[in-house]
């Protein structure tokens, strides 16, 4: 335009640097940051991702090329608005990595814990229950029938353990007791009649024995050997 401002204008001036290597480096260590800057020709050919953002008229993509490191692909326009150069910024997936090592950590942590809480409820179970409770079923089963049974000593040193044994006792004792009681009571009970049949039986022999045939005083003989018999019964019982 002239020095008035008027125009219109005749032509125009373009200014600008040739972007090479060493433009590149100094820009990388400006801004701190690692990237590349391909023709968008170039990229196409080896990329597929890139000409499919340039097909969907996008400008950015970020993909995670690996696990440590993440890409930003931006699309450059020229003078003229349409894409020409493709953009290539990658950086370290730093947090990402410390979420992957906190989250190993944290379940390495856990199956560690749960490993050695359920062994030390293993050892736990067994040395306060199982082993007790063993001891317990072989002391009662050697346990003998007696009237001391109830005044024996616990040996064993937990609470419960001893509470338990106690009542295996108590009820034992309980169990021998009417055990007891019923054998006084039935033998009681089968003393009386056998003492009525041995009275018969005396009277029978004394009053008729001269009347009866050798067979008939062969079975009174018979009944009084059954009556001591079962006295003998009564008795060990």
């Amino acid at each position: 335009m002239t020095s008035n401002n008027q125009g219109p204008a005749s032509g125009a001036i373009l200014f600008g640097r040739y972007l090479d290597s060493s433009e590149i480096g100094q820009l990388q260590q400006i801004t701190s940051c690692k990237f590349t800057i391909d023709s968008l020709t170039k990229f196409q050919q080896n990329s597929a991702r890139i000409a499919s953002l340039f097909s969907s008229h996008q400008t950015n993509s970020t993909e995670a090329v690996t696990p440590s490191v993440v890409t930003r692909y931006t699309l450059l326009n020229d003078i003229d608005s349409n894409p020409l150069f493709v953009l290539q910024t990658s950086q370290p997936r730093t947090d990402y990595q410390q979420g992957v090592w906190v989250e190993d950590i944290f379940l390495i942590a856990a199956i560690g814990l749960t490993i050695t809480l359920g062994v030390t409820v293993s050892v736990l179970l067994e040395v306060g229950v199982v082993r007790p409770m063993t001891k317990l079923a072989s002391q009662i089963e050697s346990m003998p029938l007696n009237s001391e049974l109830s005044k024996s000593n616990s040996k064993f040193d937990a609470d419960e353990i001893a509470i338990v044994a106690n009542s295996a006792k108590d009820i034992l004792s309980k169990k021998f007791e009417a055990m007891t009681e019923v054998s006084r009571m039935v033998g009681h009970d089968l003393r009386n009649p056998l003492a009525g049949i041995r009275n018969a039986t005396y009277i029978l022999k004394k009053n008729y024995s001269s009347k009866l045939e050798e067979k008939g005083n062969a079975q009174l003989k018979t009944i009084e050997d059954c009556i001591e018999y079962s006295d003998k019964i009564i008795r060990d019982f």
